[in-house]
């Protein structure tokens, strides 16, 4: 099988194959639910990339009430966990206007190309690692009272 250039364009083709429907963003980027769980899906001429964001307010409600230096010492401590014991997906904390979430990506060359397979085969492991991610960062907080 030939190796051909990973575009937005093919992505949505293999997921559209697999059953999976996406929306287009503004920005190109590909977004769709899986268990559940929003996932974007970007790509450049060298990388694609799976991403989900976990808000920990969904894991404790006490968690949205605390001060945002808080939230991040709890977000970073559970993702350098997270990156200590997991290969995939990468986890970091990421700041939004109503405060500190996880985000989980899956990141993978792609500069000289893909054939159908290969790009079938990264989409269904990145976006299995990223919603499995996303259900067992929480384990990784430590217990709020």
């Amino acid at each position: 099988m030939a190796q051909a250039t990973v575009t937005v364009e093919r992505i949505e083709a293999s997921l559209l194959e697999q059953g999976y429907s996406t929306s287009r963003l503004d920005n190109g980027v590909l977004s769709g639910i899986w268990n559940g769980q929003e996932i974007n899906i970007s790509c450049s001429r060298d990388w694609l990339r799976v991403e989900t964001s976990w808000d920990p307010a969904r894991w404790s409600d006490v968690y949205s009430t605390l001060p945002e230096d808080t939230q991040l010492e709890l977000a970073t401590l559970a993702c350098e966990q997270w990156n200590s014991t997991h290969v995939q997906p990468r986890a970091y904390p990421l700041h939004e206007p109503t405060g500190w979430f996880i985000n989980l990506d899956v990141v993978a060359g792609c500069r000289h190309g893909w054939n159908d397979q290969q790009l079938t085969a990264y989409l269904t492991f990145a976006l299995t690692a990223a919603v499995m991610g996303a259900e067992d960062v929480s384990a990784f907080l430590p217990p709020l009272v």
